[in-house]
């Protein structure tokens, strides 16, 4: 029976289009490196998960070699299939790539990728070496010398098998994980305190604004007291002033009345006096 994988349509090959100034792709290496990137980057489990998320059906019985020979020569070209595992890698090996990316040039890039073999994390350190715009054909080649070659001191060694390999890369990329979401935790706590500064920053500029506000209200106040003082003081007069009138007018009604006895009393008095004259006169007639 045939070994040979059932490739869906929408993963057939593209032309290769390398773009100038980026990151290679995995189609865009030098035949050949595709092996060694796959065999060092990505685990048999890792590859089988890929074939059956692309539709990529193998064969019952097919070998962990054979399944790693067709990715290999399926990403030696552009097609849907070897983006998807060009995303992968990228995705796997995120962090290690954004170290990489903050090399400018070849000493720093060499510099980085020493101390990503020193940490152990080879797998990374290759992917994000071998696809890096600085690194030269002569220095791809150079570099994927030096990984084959720990893999042969590896293997020679033999002092880790497979399954200790497949638990070790398992407990890096939970650790990789871990540690994005405790930055991703911190970014959290970092925006909500640049919300509590700038909520407080108003607090302090309304604070700031009180007392100028606070001498406002007291000059309004004190306008306003004022003004209702005048009021009063104005209502006060008003009111002084009609019992200044209806005293008057109780004076002149007083004056009026006192002259008007007066008159009486005088006018009595001289009917007192005509009457006392008359009688005068009656007697003096009465004793003649």
């Amino acid at each position: 029976m045939s070994r040979n994988p059932r490739v869906s349509r929408r993963y057939r090959r593209q032309p290769n289009t390398p773009v100038r100034g980026a990151r290679k792709r995995i189609w865009e290496l030098k035949k050949g490196l595709q092996c060694s990137v796959v065999g060092t980057c990505l685990s048999v489990k890792e590859l089988s998960q890929i074939a059956r998320k692309t539709d990529l059906v193998f064969p019952r019985g097919t070998t962990d070699y054979e399944i790693h020979g067709t990715f290999a020569h399926l990403t030696e070209s552009k097609q849907l299939f070897s983006k998807v595992v060009d995303k992968v890698l990228n995705k796997k090996f995120r962090l290690t790539v954004s170290r990489f990316n903050k090399a400018t040039t070849e000493s720093e890039l060499e510099s980085i990728w020493q101390q990503t073999v020193e940490q152990g994390n080879v797998a990374a350190g290759y992917w994000a070496a071998m696809t890096h715009p600085l690194l030269t054909d002569e220095q791809r080649f150079d570099t994927y010398g030096k990984v084959h070659m720990l893999s042969h001191l590896l293997g020679a060694s033999n002092e880790l098998n497979p399954d200790q390999l497949e638990r070790l890369e398992q407990s890096h990329q939970s650790s990789e994980m871990e540690l994005e979401h405790t930055k991703s935790v911190y970014r959290q706590r970092l925006k909500h305190s640049d919300r509590l500064i700038a909520a407080l920053k108003r607090k302090h500029q309304v604070l700031s604004d009180t007392p100028t506000k606070l001498a406002e209200a007291r000059e309004t106040i004190t306008r306003l007291v004022h003004r209702e003082g005048q009021q009063s003081l104005r209502n006060r007069i008003t009111a002084l002033e009609n019992t200044l009138e209806e005293e008057r007018s109780s004076a002149d009604n007083l004056a009026a009345r006192l002259e008007f006895r007066h008159y009486q009393s005088k006018f009595r008095h001289s009917q007192w006096k005509q009457m006392g004259a008359s009688s005068q006169r009656w007697r003096g007639q009465t004793s003649v």
